[in-house]
């Protein structure tokens, strides 16, 4: 129910806009993955942050948290990036000062997770990856 919640936000979003959606708007949506994955994982607002900061503790509850928030995004489903789906979410909601940098850098880290069986460690092992080979030029990383 939550995810599709998610999805109907983002949907509402493209509907409503020309190109995609704005880099505010990308962070309303990641305020909502907040709000349904903080509370099922029970982290903290400060370890969360850390992530934006480039901050990433070889933590159980950090690393389920960036999982949970892969999964709502669709980026995840389960140790595996859905990698199609996610470059077409991207295309179809991304306004293009944000569109390249995401799909460079997705499809850099898509194999990064590969044979990695926990769920949790894959999320945390994709988005460290992403997080590592990113060029933009904003002083925090847009995490959710």
């Amino acid at each position: 129910m939550t995810c599709r919640l998610v999805w109907l936000a983002l949907l509402v979003y493209v509907n409503f806009g020309e190109c995609g959606v704005t880099f505010e708007q990308v962070q309303k949506t990641g305020e909502m993955i907040r709000s349904v994955c903080q509370p099922r994982i029970k982290i903290s607002t400060e370890m969360i942050d850390g992530i934006r900061k480039g901050q990433f503790p070889n933590d159980k509850l950090l690393k389920c948290y960036i999982h949970c928030a892969m999964e709502m995004s669709g980026i995840m489903k389960k140790n595996k990036v859905n990698y199609e789906a996610a470059i077409k979410t991207m295309e179809k909601l991304l306004s293009d000062d944000l569109l390249e940098e995401n799909k460079n850098g997705l499809t850099k880290c898509k194999d990064s997770a590969n044979g990695i069986k926990d769920n949790c460690e894959a999320g945390f092992v994709l988005v460290k990856c992403i997080y590592d080979n990113r060029n933009m030029n904003r002083d925090e990383f847009p995490f959710p």
